[in-house]
């Protein structure tokens, strides 16, 4: 609220102004989020501060109107050797403000202070209200470009999971980013687990082929990336073999037996006397996709295939062919 009281004595007029705040106590501390800006290698850098929310005349318009509190800096440390660094006194409603003169490497600290105006300490006990600090620390971190490496090519064998082996970006402010960028044709996404982590897994690495992954690491405004390439030979995936079941008469032709797969470069057919896919006997010759089972014995035998890519491999759930007897 905003007063005056005007005191005259003859054609002397002196007028005079006084305010009265009450605070919504919504106030949070005082806080600059650390910033990370690339240096180049030599010469001066700056950074642009984010300053914290405004709310002079934002909660309503009359509030702190009028009132021309800053924000001022100071410097808690900074590199051995570095320059002073330059800073204004930003007003409270600036949305930002810029740090200069960073003439080196390493971190920058600083304190920020919500300063009142000439009024009062309307600012003190604002925050006073709130419960909450007018003042607080951040870091400006000056970190040199760290250049990305994805590590070395891999090539996995019947697996599909592999480790990334980027460099780390370290703890001064740079990031890192797993990205996918090729995979094989129809091959479904893989999944990098930890794509901010420079030694991530990935998995779901199904397809036979090259999956091409990009590493990037960002120190502020610089960006560097390297790519790595994972030559994949899968075990062939959703090997089926139909039909489930059939019965055919003693010596009469049986239906062929037909297996499907994705990735599968070879077939190798298996009988057994029991419902399942291991412990068969090999049928000799039996390697293509489709098989025509012998019905010269009367009973009940078990056919599955075996699909394979390379020294990888996958068998079928195995199918029933009963031969009646005559």
């Amino acid at each position: 609220y905003k007063f005056n009281v005007r005191i005259s004595n003859g054609s002397c007029t002196t007028t005079m102004y006084y305010f009265l705040h009450i605070s919504d106590g919504a106030r949070p501390n005082v806080a600059v989020p650390n910033t990370t800006i690339c240096y180049p290698g030599s010469g001066v850098v700056a950074a642009t501060i984010p300053l914290p929310a405004v709310y002079k005349q934002v909660i309503n318009s009359s509030y702190f109107q009028e009132y021309n509190a800053r924000y001022n800096f100071s410097v808690v440390s900074k590199p051995a050797g570095s320059g002073t660094p330059s800073y204004g006194t930003p007003g409270f409603t600036e949305t930002s403000t810029v740090i200069g003169n960073l003439t080196m490497p390493g971190e920058y600290v600083f304190k920020i202070k919500a300063n009142s105006g000439a009024a009062g300490d309307f600012i003190g006990k604002e925050y006073e209200c709130a419960g909450t600090s007018r003042e607080g620390t951040f870091s400006i971190f000056v970190s040199p470009q760290i250049n990305a490496n994805a590590g070395s090519d891999q090539s996995i064998t019947c697996s599909t999971s592999a480790t990334l082996n980027g460099n780390d970006p370290g703890t001064q402010g740079s990031t890192g980013q797993w990205t996918l960028t090729s995979k094989p044709s129809g091959a479904p996404d893989p999944v990098i687990t930890a794509p901010t982590q420079y030694n991530s897994g990935v998995t779901n690495l199904t397809y036979t082929g090259t999956y091409t992954f990009t590493w990037t690491i960002t120190t502020g405004t610089c960006v560097s990336s390297d790519q790595v390439d994972i030559n994949v030979t899968a075990a062939p995936s959703s090997v089926t073999a139909t039909p489930a079941t059939q019965t055919v008469a003693y010596n009469a032709v049986a239906t062929n037996l037909t297996a499907t797969a994705t990735g599968a470069t070879t077939y190798q057919w298996y009988s057994n006397t029991a419902n399942n896919n291991t412990g068969g006997t090999l049928i000799p010759g039996a390697t293509s996709a489709n098989y025509t089972p012998p019905t010269n014995i009367a009973g009940t035998t078990y056919y599955y295939v075996v699909a394979g890519n390379g020294s990888c491999s996958t068998p079928s759930a195995a199918v029933q062919v009963i031969v009646t007897p005559c």
